[in-house]
């Protein structure tokens, strides 16, 4: 499952400065996670809705956004 924040045009404007070769101010994994990737409470709502289904979770990575599901 992939969950993503509404950054408005931050993100994509992020990435056009990156392209374009525009100083820019680097950000940390944590930093960016914490502007762009996944809020805690979404992650933990998948990690509810996943134990409801009786699916386990793999992996949750906040700063991609995702939270990975297994089961049958």
């Amino acid at each position: 499952m992939v969950l993503r924040r509404d950054a408005g045009a931050a993100l994509p404007a992020a990435i056009q400065q990156l392209a374009t070769g525009a100083r820019h101010h680097r950000l940390t994994r944590e930093a960016f996670a914490a502007r762009f990737g996944a809020r805690a409470e979404d992650v933990t709502a998948v990690r509810k809705f996943a134990a409801a289904q009786r699916l386990a979770v793999v992996e949750a990575d906040a700063a991609r956004g995702t939270v990975v599901v297994s089961g049958t």
